[in-house]
């Protein structure tokens, strides 16, 4: 069982407002790859954190830009959240509300040329967080190949005492740092993974997140 892919019906017509005609959805890109059964308690649990991708092409100039879907909440006992951040590249991104009465569903949109998706699943007190990078080119009239880096991949962190941030550790027992630049952005989204009944979005907290060059 998966989360549905795709914008429903209403979230179409807020796409059709603002000019933009989907192209492709990513499928199967969640950086955490989450167990099935996993997925399938999060369904029962009505909790859907929408990792895809979508291109889409605007209707006046045709040139391409990528969405994401900044959703997902808490029941309390466990949660999956995310998010999509700017970065330093392309610093401004537009978010678009949208108003979902629906808990632990879609809260906005966030669209540009590139978009930093961070990605957190907690159950009790244990964390895994995710981060990847996707991007195309600037002003593009063709259809573009969507780019996608894997920045970081943390899982099974606990938070220890009154830490703000999950501590990871490696099979070694060595503590894992999250990178100073992105402890704001990691701490907004994990507080996401504990809001229960979440029906805002947390992911407009996040700051641009510098990517250096490969």
């Amino acid at each position: 069982m998966k989360p549905r892919q795709g914008p429903g019906p209403t979230e179409q017509k807020l796409f059709n407002r603002l000019g933009l005609n989907l192209k492709n959805i990513t499928e199967d890109v969640s950086g955490l790859k989450l167990p099935e059964i996993v997925l399938e308690r999060l369904d029962e649990a009505f909790i859907c954190a929408r990792s895809e991708i979508i291109l889409a092409q605007n209707a006046q100039d045709r040139s391409y830009v990528l969405c994401g879907a900044d959703s997902g909440g808490s029941n309390g006992e466990f949660g999956h959240v995310v998010g999509f951040a700017p970065s330093t590249n392309f610093p401004e991104i537009q978010r678009e509300s949208f108003n979902n009465v629906i808990p632990n569903r879609t809260h906005s949109f966030a669209i540009s040329n590139e978009l930093v998706r961070f990605e957190v699943y907690r159950s009790s007190h244990t964390y895994s967080v995710g981060m990847a990078l996707f991007s195309i080119p600037l002003n593009s009239q063709t259809r573009p190949a969507i780019s996608r880096r894997d920045l970081f991949l943390y899982v099974n962190g606990k938070i220890e005492r009154d830490d703000s941030l999950p501590i990871f550790r490696a099979t070694t027992g060595e503590q894992i740092q999250v990178p100073t630049l992105l402890c704001v952005n990691v701490q907004t989204m994990v507080e996401a993974s504990r809001c229960n009944w979440c029906v805002h979005s947390h992911a407009n907290k996040l700051g641009p997140v510098l990517v250096r060059p490969t």
